[in-house]
């Protein structure tokens, strides 16, 4: 009828990620039904908006657009410096959570005396170590939804995103990141290719190879000067200003309605 169509695809991890974990008969129907909805995608829409410019670059439509997670910015965080780091996400190695206690080890034998406040499901707690949930320096919380976790961020420096590099990981974007700077927190990531350029464009923070020693010296390089830690925090707002859900609302409404005029 003329209607024109967009559609956001988000995730294509059935293709790219060795972590899928899907096997035998499944794994081969299940690929197929995604295969299958790739055709009807390329012959039902007009445009097929992407997370990322590397995950666009893997698929072949008649027009592809960027539309990357965002974040609503919750206000102005001047503070002082806490010598806390937050980390909020799953504990598996996936995400890189052993290299992330195993760098704060390191910043404490170091000298260093930085405190981690670690947000996970309370069934995850199992992947711990019994010998890390007993460090001084580290508080474990259960807590999700806006309300229980601002708390947490005010009581923060920076926020945290230690996942292992993959093929995958390189062209996920990961919405973390924005809740982070949506809390007024740069960001410390391992250099996955387009986390790194979005911290890369708004000097938001600093990244990382994928190890301990790594990351520690990353975290200890953002502690070693205060007036860069307040530009990262600018940098944030800036950041913040043109990535929040409403800016991806508005591209959604130009795109479709300049197909409709047509």
């Amino acid at each position: 009828m003329g209607v024109p169509i967009a559609l956001f695809y988000r995730d294509a991890y059935w293709k790219f990620a060795k972590w899928w974990g899907v096997k035998g008969p499944k794994k081969w129907l299940l690929t197929y039904m995604h295969k299958r909805d790739l055709k009807v995608f390329a012959k039902s829409c007009d445009i097929i908006y992407f997370p990322s410019p590397s995950m666009a670059d893997l698929f072949d439509f008649r027009r592809r657009e960027i539309l990357p997670p965002a974040g609503e910015y919750h206000g102005d965080h001047t503070r002082k410096i806490q010598h806390r780091v937050v980390y909020v996400g799953g504990v598996t190695p996936r995400y890189g959570t052993q290299q992330l206690l195993e760098a704060i080890n390191l910043l404490h034998k170091r000298g260093m005396d930085i405190k981690l406040s670690l947000v996970c499901r309370s069934e995850e707690m199992q992947n711990l170590k019994a010998q890390d949930l007993q460090k001084k320096w580290i508080t474990v919380f259960h807590a999700s939804g806006d309300e229980q976790l601002a708390s947490i961020y005010a009581g923060a420096d920076v926020g945290l995103i230690p996942l292992q590099r993959d093929f995958y990981m390189d062209f996920a974007i990961c919405v973390k990141m924005f809740e982070y700077m949506g809390y007024g927190l740069p960001v410390i990531s391992t250099d996955c290719v387009e986390t790194k350029r979005m911290i890369d464009r708004y000097g938001c923070g600093l990244t990382c190879k994928d190890d301990p020693q790594s990351l520690a010296d990353a975290i200890a390089r953002f502690y070693s000067d205060p007036e860069k830690i307040e530009e990262y925090r600018n940098n944030v707002k800036k950041a913040m200003s043109e990535n929040q859900w409403r800016n991806r609302a508005q591209k959604v409404v130009e795109d479709l309605s300049a197909l409709k005029k047509k």
